[in-house]
């Protein structure tokens, strides 16, 4: 409203936690991602949530949330894309479409900026083994009564291998496009 072209500057609101979540194995905040905020999950917040996320006892919602906000602290600059990196590996088995469309999501935007001469190689690697369990799950034909959202989350998971240097996944996309 001053007619100001500035932006304003972004404010960090560190949260009181309750001693309870203090002293807990594992917090989350916002459960249920019910309220309109990012969090920035410190490494050792995503250390603690490992297991958590692995076995699903959180919800996909929370799933979802902690994939979100930890790639878009990143890409913030705000969060190191290690820490980004060690999430992903934790869902290297997740089979919900909404999270892993989140962590394709926050994969392909760290994929445009590695450079080729770099890390890349190594990249491309860690790529490989993070969508090989789905590569394997779902394969290029569906299964008879197939979830809808596994058809969904199909070419995500296909066009990630082939982007990750996948050479069985790139070598059955050229045979069925020249087929």
């Amino acid at each position: 409203p001053d007619g100001s072209t500035t932006r304003p500057e972004l404010v960090l609101a560190p949260a009181d936690l309750p001693a309870e979540a203090m002293a807990a194995a594992w917090f989350k905040p916002n459960p249920g991602q019910t309220s309109f905020f990012r969090t920035q999950y410190t490494p050792g917040m995503i250390d603690a949530l490992s297991e958590p996320l692995q076995n699903k006892a959180l919800g996909v919602k929370d799933r979802f949330g902690v994939v979100s906000d930890v790639f878009a602290t990143t890409e913030a600059g705000l969060t190191d894309s290690v820490t980004a990196l060690k999430l992903v590996a934790c869902l290297r088995d997740e089979s919900d479409y909404v999270v892993w469309n989140a962590v394709a999501g926050g994969l392909s935007g760290l994929v445009t900026i590695i450079e080729e001469d770099g890390p890349k190689p190594k990249f491309d690697e860690f790529g490989q083994w993070v969508t090989q369990p789905n590569v394997t799950r779902l394969s290029w034909k569906p299964a008879a009564g197939e979830a809808p959202f596994d058809t969904l989350m199909r070419p995500q998971v296909l066009q990630l291998a082939v982007r990750f240097g996948n050479a069985d996944v790139t070598a059955e996309a050229r045979r069925q496009f020249d087929s």
